[in-house]
């Protein structure tokens, strides 16, 4: 990777930052967040070309998300094909990685801070 390359980086999201301590239960089932992941570093997929995208977002170690259900999805204005729509595993700790596929027949570059999907997550408990 090139020198330049390596300056153009994003700050690491967590996460557990992002949401409050404790949701009163009857408002669980009516509140969901939409997160956006933005690019980590700058990115260039070649015609025909899949590449793992690291993502700015890190999901640490701590058992407050496992209350939680997350779902990937791609940004509306993305020039690539989004490869890892899902559920991701209530256990899963470390960054978000996204599978984006070049279908075009020109070079796509990707800026570090780009948008590239949202986390769509919501509460839920069994209790």
């Amino acid at each position: 990777m090139s020198e330049n390359m390596m300056d153009n980086c994003e700050d690491d999201h967590y996460l557990e930052d992002f949401f409050p301590k404790t949701i009163a239960y009857n408002l669980r089932p009516l509140i969901d967040y939409r997160i956006k992941l933005l690019s980590k570093n700058d990115t260039m997929l070649l015609p025909g070309e899949t590449q793992a995208v690291n993502t700015s977002c890190v999901i640490k170690g701590k058992k407050n998300h496992r209350k939680l259900s997350m779902f990937l999805t791609p940004h509306e204005s993305l020039p690539l094909s989004f490869e890892s729509h899902g559920y991701i595993e209530q256990k899963y700790v470390g960054r978000i990685v996204i599978k984006l596929t070049n279908y075009t027949n020109k070079r796509i570059h990707l800026n570090a801070g780009a948008t590239v999907a949202y986390m769509v997550i919501q509460p839920f408990s069994i209790e």
